[in-house]
């Protein structure tokens, strides 16, 4: 076992072998894991006039450039579907900005119509118990407290 790792450690130059010196090594040029075309990957030379005269080469080239070409074709319905949903969502954006500054506003004067109408309906029991009865100011806080608690209401029930 010692003998086959010894000689399987042994480099080409100790064999007599030749090295070529032209061959990208992998450490250079990492392969990702997964990918379409990992066997041309690590080529990353730029091609030769004579390696473009070989038909092969042209052939692969041509091939390479048609699925690039379909490749654009597809993506481009994306394209143009993300820029319409994006526009889409803006618009719903800014109407859900104007709904909620809107529902802040009605639950603003409803709390403030409730708020000022109880006061006054208290404000006419005070006018009433007092030594000689106000009636009239009794009265019209009443009357007043009872339409603001009114209006309060209806702008709630209608804002939905």
């Amino acid at each position: 076992m010692a003998i086959e790792q010894q000689n399987n450690e042994q480099t080409p130059q100790a064999t007599g072998a030749s090295v070529p010196t032209t061959v990208a090594s992998s450490a250079q040029y990492p392969v990702p894991s997964s990918g379409r075309r990992q066997a041309f990957d690590d080529v990353m030379t730029p091609l030769t006039p004579q390696d473009l005269a070989s038909a092969g080469t042209q052939k692969l080239v041509l091939y390479m450039l048609q699925q690039s070409q379909n490749q654009v074709i597809e993506l481009s319905g994306y394209s143009e579907r993300f820029h319409e949903s994006d526009k889409r969502a803006a618009v719903l954006q800014e109407k859900l900005d104007a709904q909620s500054k809107f529902s802040k506003s009605v639950e603003i004067a409803v709390i403030t119509g409730t708020t000022l109408g109880g006061a006054l309906i208290g404000v006419a029991t005070y006018f009433w118990a007092k030594t000689p009865p106000d009636n009239t100011s009794g009265w019209l806080a009443l009357v007043i407290g009872a339409l603001l608690v009114i209006g309060a209401a209806i702008v709630k029930v209608s804002s939905k």
